[in-house]
């Protein structure tokens, strides 16, 4: 008998650790469950980043073959250029100059006869000398560039050569300035010139003449200083702020938010110090969000950085550009639009043009990506917001009218927007009660009601008529819960409990749906208490002291136990002090400690999540 009693003992004990096992086995699977999760989710983060990166490569692989074929067509030029300079070397402008104050002319025509060599070597070299002279007292006062000795030397070679065929003993006048010295030198030798002409002016020099010859003396002293010459240009042609964007775009260093806020005000300052703040954008927008990629900063700090530097009062489609290009993919974009939500719902003291504006960029973004969900979560954010203003959703309205008309009579009868379009209408009928005096206009107001084309009384009907069933849904519960939030952050508890009787005796049961929904409720009325603070803190008191039996109850019906559960948890995960959710929490741990391991691995994956959540927080 005791060896059987041992045994039994020893069958319990083992069944006992095998139970444990199991149940940390089914807790490592659910934990491993969203390890998988979150690594896919990484995977394609990954994939993503690493597409990013090659189209990044490629786009520098056609830059550097188009900077090689430019430099190489540039080496080409410089070549010949230097190929062709002591051919054009001749052209001196000192060649212009030396005869732009000519000799007076005599009578004698000039002969033609060849003169003996030694006669018109003489002669040459006369006229050398005092072609030289005249060349050199010009240049001393028409050219400071023109320095080098061998200048007036070529002068008087041409010359002389030109003055070759002349008498020796008649003075000729010099030859008028041409392009083309040899030209020159034969008119010069078969013309006459006749006493009564009066003396020759001095020639002008045009553009056409002197460009070229300019070019070539100075192409051997700014042939190795080009390149930095031509940069120098570029960038003194550039404002001083684009300047400054693009030189901290490529080199800002820091932590990723310092350099994201920096490269976002450098660029929001070159876009507004410019007249022309169209084309400063079109040019900046594509190497702000190289720079954001170059420096690799993270979408989050990018985001943070962009509510905390956009100037949102100036330029809302400037803003949603900016957008575009730093949170260029879906995830990216969600993460940039729960940000602003989190910015606009934080701020209590912030303007109203400047939350007026923040409700534009999200909405027009939004439009932008095709996410219709996005703002109508941003519509019940605003409601809830205890900065809510009725031109937050005037702004939504004009930005995107699908964004309320979806939500009208016509369009959907659901419960949620009906709450919707009441809280609306509600919001509405309170300001139309303010005196007229006030800065705000109505005629928008009227507008953007209109689109939901809804009637207050109907929508309260339709309201206490949603509340009052049986077995609902799972999307009809989650609309229950969101509704009554809505309801108690808008009107608050006591006055939503007056105004929806039914609410109330929905409440005052204990089913399924009403522990749910008092786990609603109370997590809202902690987390945002209304007007009176210590009656919404002692009606949620009260609600979780009825959801806490529940949930011990063992023998109690497991649907209605999982259900307060679920409320419970709801309250842990709002409480903002840690003591209190960890004894809220710890109830509900125990139920799910006790259920078997296929159970606990039936549950849903939000409540498997949120419950992880909670504990990794309270940890």
């Amino acid at each position: 008998m005791a060896d059987t009693n041992d045994e039994l003992e020893k069958l319990r004990s083992y069944k006992t650790l095998t139970k444990l096992r199991m149940k940390q086995a089914a807790e490592k699977l659910a934990s491993y469950r969203f390890q998988v999760e979150d690594a896919q989710k990484t995977i394609q983060d990954l994939q993503a980043t690493n597409a990013d990166l090659q189209a990044m490569n490629a786009d520098h692989v056609r830059v550097i073959a188009k900077l090689r074929v430019e430099v190489t067509r540039l080496q080409r030029a410089q070549e010949a250029a230097a190929r062709q300079q002591p051919v054009q070397r001749a052209l001196s402008p000192t060649v212009v100059r030396a005869v732009a104050d000519p000799l007076p002319a005599l009578a004698t025509p000039v002969q033609n006869d060849a003169p003996a060599s030694d006669d018109a070597s003489s002669s040459s070299s006369d006229d050398d000398d005092s072609v030289s002279d005249a060349g050199s007292g010009i240049l001393a006062t028409g050219s400071d560039t023109d320095s080098d000795d061998d200048e007036p030397k070529t002068v008087a070679m041409l010359l002389g050569r030109a003055a070759a065929g002349a008498s020796p003993k008649a003075m000729t006048p010099l030859p008028l300035p041409t392009t083309h010295v040899p030209s020159t030198t034969t008119t010069t030798a078969t013309t006459t010139v006749t006493p009564t002409t009066a003396p020759p002016t001095e020639t002008p020099t045009t553009p056409t003449e002197t460009a070229p010859t300019t070019e070539t003396t100075t192409a051997p002293e700014t042939t190795d200083a080009a390149p930095t010459a031509k940069k120098r240009k570029r960038d003194e042609s550039m404002p001083q702020n684009i300047n400054r964007f693009l030189q901290v775009a490529s080199m800002s260093s820091g932590s990723t938010t310092y350099r994201a806020t920096k490269i976002l005000a450098l660029f929001y300052g070159a876009v507004f110090g410019n007249e022309d703040k169209v084309a400063t954008s079109l040019m900046l927008l594509p190497k702000l969000r190289k720079a954001m990629r170059h420096h690799q900063i993270p979408i989050t700090d990018v985001a943070s950085a962009f509510v905390a530097t956009a100037p949102i009062g100036k330029d809302i489609a400037l803003h949603v550009d900016v957008l575009s290009q730093v949170a260029p993919t879906p995830s990216d974009a969600a993460v940039a639009l729960a940000t602003i939500t989190q910015h606009v719902g934080r701020k209590k003291n912030l303007p109203m043009k400047l939350q007026v504006g923040w409700c534009r960029v999200h909405t027009l973004f939004s439009r932008r990506i095709g996410s219709l969900a996005a703002t109508t979560a941003f519509l019940l954010d605003r409601l809830a917001a205890p900065n809510r203003h009725l031109f937050d959703f005037v702004a939504v309205a004009e930005s995107w009218p699908l964004a309320l008309t979806q939500l009208g009579a016509k369009a959907s009868t659901s419960l949620l927007a009906i709450t919707v379009r009441y809280l609306l209408g509600t919001l509405v009928a309170a300001r139309e009660g303010v005196d007229e005096h006030t800065e705000l206009q109505i005629t928008p107001i009227q507008d953007m009601y209109a689109l939901c084309s809804g009637a207050v009384a109907a929508d309260a009907d339709a309201i206490a008529a949603g509340f009052v069933t049986s077995a609902p849904t799972d999307t009809m519960l989650f609309e229950m819960q969101e509704s009554l939030r809505l309801l108690c952050l808008v009107h608050g508890y006591a006055k939503c409990m007056q105004m929806f009787p039914s609410v109330q005796e929905l409440l005052a049961e204990t089913t399924s749906v009403s522990v749910r929904l008092l786990g609603v409720t109370a997590a809202t009325l902690l987390e945002h208490p209304c007007a009176d603070e210590a009656t919404d803190t002692n009606a949620a008191k009260s609600m979780i002291e009825r959801l806490l039996p529940v949930v011990q109850n063992t023998h109690c019906d497991p649907h209605l136990r999982a259900a307060a559960a679920v409320g419970l948890l709801e309250v842990a995960s709002r409480v903002s002090a840690k003591t209190l959710a960890k004894e809220y929490l710890s109830p509900v741990l125990l139920w799910f400690g006790s259920l078997s391991p296929p159970a606990q691995l039936a549950m849903p994956s939000g409540l498997l999540r949120k419950l992880q959540t909670t504990v990794v927080s309270l940890a």
